[in-house]
This record gives C-alpha cells, structure tokens and sequence, in this order.
C-alpha cells in the first residue's frame, strides 16, 4: 500500500501547519499493542517573568488575541474587524512590554508574502486596501522593507478612470493615499487561561506560560522561521 505519515502538529492560525515530529513510510512501522507516543524537543531560553497585574494586558485579553472572531453575515457590524483591531491593541501593549524588558521586536515582516504587490511593479491598477511591499532599498519615500496600504480614491471613488500608478515612483510617506501597516505578529492560544506563542515578523517565537504564581514566564523558543511564516501569514496586521 502507499507510505503514509503519522505526524504531531501544533496548531497555529486554527491550521496544523507545524509538524514538530513524525514518522516517514509508517506502513513499515510494526506494533502489536500499546500507543505509539511521538514527541519532539525544542530548546528554550528563558527571558524574563511578568506579573500581568501591573500591567495593561489580562488573561482575558492574551485569550481574546490569541483567537480570531469570524465576521457574523446576520448583522450590519464586520465582527472580524472589530476584533482585528482589538487584538491589535493588545498586540501592542504586549510588544511594548518586550520592550520595556530590553527585547525589541522586529520591525521589518521577512518571512511574509501576502501583499498585493511589490514596489518595482509599474502600471498598475490600485484600488482601496491594495498594499505594496518596498524593496529593502526603496529610496522614493517611505521606509525601505515595510508594507504600505493604499487608501486613496481608485475607479469607485474616481467613476470610471482606473487609478494607474508606477509604484517604483510612490511616495509612500503621502498619508492621504498611503498608509504603513503594522508588523505583522500573531499570538496564538495553546490552552486557555495557561499558554500561548507570539510570533513575531522575523518567525521569532516566544512562549508564554503562566506559572503558579500567578505570573507569565516568557522564553524564546527555537523554532525555524520557515516553519512560523505559514503561521503568521494570517497574523494581525
């Protein structure tokens, strides 16, 4: 028969995506009795503890980051979007507090790629929530490396005439067409109330588990980039 894969995953983004230890050709493998137990080690530093109560961030608010409300069709208000810009508030004080402790986060998104176009691309047809990724040396206005929105008018706002620009020649600093997106970060729930990762714009993954005492234990988690950048190509951004 054909070769198969036992694997174990952790879920990141609600999508088994990282497979931390498997079994190749498992039709070859023979047991008669008892489970099969697959586990994988990963290496951890610890960085430092945080007492959440003098803080801005709750449980509730790490639970309510680490997952994503879905858009309800049966009322008039975009429940997703809501939620999107909450979990980015949170986002924000969590990585203000990396700060504080002396870790600064990337600011750059290296492992992303779901952006409408890049900067070189000339000729093309904008149209409002379109975003543009600048070359790492992008000199034409705005900071080489980040992702920009477009919020200017396209062919709805301007009738029939289709919005063309040469995005190699873009301003991108002219805040009333363009808007810089955030880094890209994801924290994702592994058991609620008790552990989550956050995972940064680089693939950079911490953990933070909560101790007995009540505080969060935050180590850096050595986990390959490649491995995190399907995980954070959904991430708040």
């Amino acid at each position: 028969g054909a070769a198969v894969s036992i694997g174990l995953s952790i879920a990141i983004n609600e999508i088994d995506n990282d497979v931390m230890a498997y079994i190749s050709d498992a039709d070859q493998v023979i047991t008669t009795t008892g489970d099969i137990d697959i586990s994988a080690l990963s290496s951890s530093q610890h960085l430092f503890d945080l007492d959440l109560d003098t803080t801005e961030i709750s449980i509730e608010n790490l639970n309510d980051a680490g997952n994503s409300d879905g858009d309800d069709p049966d009322t008039p208000a975009n429940e997703f979007e809501e939620d999107q810009n909450d979990d980015r508030i949170i986002l924000t004080a969590l990585a203000s507090l990396f700060k504080a402790k002396g870790i600064e986060l990337a600011e750059i998104d290296t492992i992303r790629s779901d952006w409408t176009y890049e900067s070189f691309e000339t000729e093309i047809e904008l149209y409002n929530g379109y975003t543009v990724h600048l070359d790492p040396n992008y000199e034409n206005g705005g900071d080489a490396g980040r992702v920009y929105k477009y919020i200017g008018p396209d062919r709805f706002d301007a009738g029939t005439d289709p919005v063309i620009l040469n995005l190699s020649t873009v301003d991108y600093t002219d805040t009333t067409n363009w808007e810089q997106e955030p880094t890209a970060c994801k924290l994702t729930t592994l058991e609620e109330n008790e552990r989550w990762m956050f995972i940064t714009g680089d693939g950079t993954a911490y953990m933070l588990i909560k101790n007995p005492q009540g505080y969060l234990d935050i180590t850096l988690v050595n986990i390959n980039a490649i491995s995190s950048a399907a995980s954070i190509g959904a991430a708040i951004s």
